[in-house]
C-alpha cells in the first residue's frame, strides 16, 4: 500500500502512533500487522533500557517501571518526531500510553 487510508489532521502526512510495547511481549506483531494494512505510521516504545533499543536498532527504549523518566523520553522524541496517538498493547503500556498522552496533550 503506497497511500495511507488514514491521514494526519492537517497535516501532509499518514497518521502516525506510538505503540507501546513490553519486549516480551506476543500481542505487538497484530498491531504492526494492521497498522500496516491501514497505512498508518508506527514508532515502537520497547520497555528495555536505551542502550539496548539501539542496540537491537529499535527506535525507542523506554522503562515502563519508572513512568516519569519514560514519559519525557517520549515528550523528547515526539518533540521532533509528532505523533497522533500512543496505544499500549497491555496493561503496563496502556497506563504509560495513557499518562504520557495526557501530558502531550493527545486523546486518550
Amino acid at each position: 500500500m503506497d497511500r495511507s487510508i488514514y491521514m494526519a489532521e492537517n497535516q501532509n502526512r499518514p497518521y502516525r502512533i506510538m505503540l507501546l510495547i513490553p519486549a516480551r511481549s506476543y500481542r505487538g506483531e497484530a498491531f504492526l500487522q494492521a497498522a500496516q494494512h491501514l497505512g498508518i505510521e508506527v514508532i515502537q516504545v520497547i520497555d528495555m533500557s536505551r542502550e539496548l533499543a539501539e542496540y537491537w536498532r529499535q527506535p525507542l527504549g523506554v522503562d515502563f517501571n519508572q513512568p516519569e523518566a519514560a514519559i519525557q523520553t517520549i515528550a523528547a522524541f515526539v518533540e521532533k518526531t509528532p505523533v497522533d496517538a500512543m496505544l499500549g498493547v497491555d496493561d503496563s503500556g496502556t497506563l504509560l500510553a495513557a499518562r504520557a498522552s495526557a501530558r502531550l496533550g493527545l486523546p486518550h
